[in-house]
């Protein structure tokens, strides 16, 4: 059943931050985020009011950040003075601080273990070799013809590319992008274009000692100094043995996952999204 009176999307973010600090994530906490409006007969402030209660408020103002500042607000007033919309992103400030306070107090309750997470740190010299030319784009991004600026845009992009990166860092870069797109797909990120699919696998025998028997039966030799592939046992024995010898006991295991363009014919996988949704 939906409360209609209270409003969850505030109090959603103060859970937000309580869940990661739980959790032990690296993450700036608490924050916290409140909706003020304002009584207009009394000109009391009121914090996270009620639908009933806005109808009567001359202001709504909703603001976040944490206990020592305000990162976010939006506002929206009927011709309120701007020393009372500062009065009001005071009490408000008021109000995040005394939500963090309580987060506070429930994680050193919980005591968790904080988590450890790797930064990436981009090279240097990368952004040294690119801020060699920012004159040059500049420049470029001067230029008042439209079509003129964005074709110097992309000729200097390409040859910033071409001549102060090797072909080796471009391509382990690129490989870089596409394990993480790989990674965030499998984690329900979508791309238009693309979809996950079970890549390419070998084929494998399911009992090697079953097999060795099967074939040492028919009069074949399986070994050489081990079991022979599946390649080169159908060659030995030709496909008709082979099927009949073995066809129950090969199997084809699931393929590395893969990003792929969406004409691929292979059939798309779960992702971890799909995995909650309901049937």
């Amino acid at each position: 059943m939906i409360d209609e009176e209270h409003l969850p999307d505030t109090i959603c973010v103060a859970g937000a931050s309580a869940a990661l600090l739980v959790g032990g994530a690296p993450f700036d906490g608490p924050a916290a985020a409140v909706r003020i409006g304002r009584n207009a007969e009394t000109g009391e402030f009121i914090v996270n009011p009620t639908n009933t209660e806005m109808e009567t408020s001359d202001l709504e103002l909703t603001i976040a950040g944490t206990a020592d500042y305000i990162s976010m607000v939006e506002a929206g007033a009927d011709e309120i003075s701007e020393e009372d919309m500062l009065a009001a992103m005071t009490f408000g400030q008021e109000a995040i601080a005394a939500f963090c306070e309580k987060q506070a107090a429930f994680l050193a309750r919980v005591n968790p273990t904080p988590m450890e997470y790797k930064i990436h740190m981009a090279d240097p010299s990368v952004a040294e070799r690119v801020d060699a030319h920012l004159a040059e784009m500049s420049a470029a991004l001067k230029d008042a013809d439209k079509a003129a600026r964005m074709g110097k845009v992309e000729q200097l992009k390409a040859a910033i590319t071409e001549n102060d990166f090797t072909e080796e860092e471009r391509t382990a870069w690129g490989s870089d992008i596409k394990d993480y797109a790989l990674q965030q797909a499998l984690s329900g990120v979508k791309y238009d274009g693309f979809k996950v699919v079970e890549g390419k696998s070998n084929r494998r025998f399911t009992d090697e000692t079953t097999v060795a028997s099967a074939v040492q039966g028919a009069g074949y030799e399986p070994y050489e100094k081990k079991l022979l592939g599946i390649t080169a046992m159908t060659s030995l024995l030709g496909k008709k043995k082979f099927d009949e010898l073995l066809g129950g006991l090969v199997m084809k295991p699931p393929g590395k996952p893969a990003l792929v363009p969406e004409k691929d014919k292979r059939p798309a996988i779960n992702t971890a999204t799909d995995d909650f949704k309901e049937n």
